[in-house]
């Protein structure tokens, strides 16, 4: 916090983590599972980044694939940079852009433990756990929060695992080729 915290950067870190997990969602949805709703059988897509998620999916294991590629940590600083710089005055947008790589920081540990042997003990780290492992194992087009379970909650795509069919696309999210570029 430049200058000093302030009543308002505590309203920044609480708008921040109130969309944290809708933009999570978003971006799993809409941007890593977009290839599959596409219709793609030969494992193109428009993103490099869904592609980089279809092979998570077929080797959920391979701790390579389960971090955020490196060249998203280029752009991604300048993006939200030049948003929360348009959207609050220079101390609020730092407050704002710490908040974020936090959050980023976070999501990448929650995931990376999903993918290890170590199971959580916490109640809240144990449903992610959980429903990380669904989405992965039962059905691709549910659970698609990884560090927050709000965004689920509100789409309706956190429904019992007992009323949830399993799904055969579950690893190559509906596309039969089988690599990366």
């Amino acid at each position: 916090m430049v200058g000093g915290a302030s009543l308002k950067d505590g309203l920044v870190v609480a708008l921040i983590l109130a969309l944290w997990p809708f933009q999570e969602w978003f971006i799993h949805n809409l941007v890593l599972h977009a290839a599959m709703r596409e219709g793609s059988t030969s494992g193109r897509s428009t993103s490099r980044l869904a592609r980089v998620h279809r092979e998570h999916h077929r080797q959920p294991w391979r701790l390579d694939l389960v971090f955020i590629p490196a060249s998203v940590y280029l752009y991604s600083p300048l993006t939200q940079g030049l948003l929360w710089f348009a959207l609050f005055p220079r101390p609020l947008a730092v407050t704002a852009l710490s908040v974020s790589f936090a959050l980023s920081l976070f999501y990448e540990w929650i995931h990376f433990l999903m993918h290890t042997r170590y199971v959580p003990r916490s109640g809240f780290c144990r449903g992610l756990w959980r429903n990380h492992r669904l989405h992965h194992f039962r059905n691709e087009n549910f659970w698609y929060g990884v560090s927050a379970l709000s965004g689920d909650r509100l789409f309706g795509t956190a429904p019992d695992h007992r009323q949830t069919e399993r799904s055969t696309l579950c690893k190559s999210l509906g596309s039969s080729a089988a690599r990366l570029d």
